[in-house]
């Protein structure tokens, strides 16, 4: 785990560099300020996103992680890492009793299994990981700020927001398999160009 964490740290690091808007002039409402802010946050957490999907993304176990807030409004890896059971199937993931209210986002891989008709499933969460979601929100993590990234078996990227989650969870077989209702892909390594700012 210290290589993993070492380099999350390194990420960090390297992240906070890249530029975002300055701020609202004196003109500007608080509103406006509010969806700059809404705006930078959520290109950090797409940014951390693409950054999983390059680490694990082709790895035949799950991995995964969570995305919260940190003090200073930055979107940040929770506790500095990334956790596998060592099991292509699930990946628990211990959240602090007092942390839940923090948490933004959930991410984990879905490994390939060997199945054109499973893997095309496998873009979506499954039901597990919605019934993870719930009990985050049952537990105080915001649902209208939550976000699932999946990193499907193809390597592609997506973000189901929770506040959505009607229309993933009654979807069939039948439709997962077509991409009924699937989110736009994340592109890879795209994020950072578009959350600089002029």
């Amino acid at each position: 785990m210290q290589a993993y964490d070492a380099l999350v740290n390194f990420f960090n690091s390297s992240f906070d560099a890249i530029p975002t808007s300055g701020g609202a002039s004196s003109d500007d409402s608080g509103e406006e300020e509010e969806e700059e802010e809404d705006q930078d946050t959520e290109c950090q957490e797409r940014g951390l996103a693409d950054w999983f999907r390059n680490m694990f993304g082709d790895n035949n176990d799950e991995w995964g992680g969570l995305f919260s807030q940190n003090t200073d409004g930055s979107i940040g890896i929770y506790r500095n890492t990334f956790l596998t059971d060592g099991s292509p199937y699930n990946v628990d993931i211990p959240i602090g009793p007092n942390d839940y209210g923090t948490i933004t986002g959930v991410i984990h891989n879905h490994p390939s299994q060997n199945g054109e008709t499973i893997d095309r499933i496998n873009r979506y969460p499954s039901g597990d990981d919605w019934a993870g979601a719930d009990a985050m929100v049952a537990n105080g993590t915001n649902p209208d700020t939550l976000t699932l990234y999946i990193v499907a078996p193809d390597g592609s990227l997506r973000g189901f927001d929770y506040s959505d989650r009607a229309d993933y969870v009654n979807l069939t077989e039948s439709q997962m398999r077509r991409g009924n209702n699937l989110p736009t892909e994340i592109e890879e390594n795209a994020v950072a160009d578009n959350c600089v700012q002029s």
